[in-house]
């Protein structure tokens, strides 16, 4: 369950744009001003790998998921601002120690999120707060910076690739001396509402 809780939490963090980092050697510059407006997600998905160490022994799970019924929308603001509020389901199957542990769909509702953004070259930069429930428990995530490239932005279609690379960490789910490391990436596509 801890796996699950964790993989969502990732396509929450991926979703408001909080990936760690994403390179991308072939960046191209974005006309900013196509971004502003109001967009509606059509398309969500994310792999995800994480190793967690303790004591000598290594644990590997992997995630798939895919978004469904969206009713979240984004809008970026002339000046730099961006909220966001609405829900979604999100359909994941889960891997640990290559053994499946099921698939489960949460709705993830009541999202609202506020915040900044830019654009230098195809990268899109976000910082803000996200608040939500999941499974009727409530939920809030401060993201300070996260960038994610944009690989698709035209008059109607908005598309970003975050990267989750080499994130590390210890969570307070983990007892103490236990390491965790998550690799994988997200892709999010967007239409235009107006």
């Amino acid at each position: 369950m801890k796996t699950i809780k964790l993989s969502i939490s990732l396509f929450l963090a991926a979703i408001t744009f909080a990936s760690c980092s994403s390179d991308d050697d072939n960046s191209f510059n974005i006309d900013e001003s196509l971004i502003v407006g109001e967009w509606t997600i059509t398309d969500f998905d994310y792999d995800v790998d994480t190793t967690t160490s303790f004591e000598g022994q290594s644990i590997t799970a992997s995630a798939t998921a895919v978004g469904s019924n969206f009713d979240y929308n984004i809008i970026f603001n002339k000046d730099n601002t961006l909220v966001a509020d609405g829900s979604y389901d999100v359909t994941l199957e889960t891997t640990v120690a290559g053994q499946s542990v099921g698939t489960e769909t949460t709705t993830v509702s009541n999202i609202e999120t506020s915040g900044e953004w830019s654009i230098d070259g195809d990268q899109l930069t976000f910082s803000g707060f996200t608040t939500g429930d999941m499974n009727n428990n409530g939920f809030g995530d401060d993201v300070s910076k996260s960038t994610s490239t944009i690989t698709i932005l035209n008059e109607n279609t908005l598309q970003i690739v975050s990267d989750f690379e080499d994130l590390e960490g210890s969570g307070s789910d983990l007892p103490d001396g236990a390491e965790l490391s998550v690799t994988g990436s997200a892709v999010m596509t967007l239409s235009r509402v107006n």
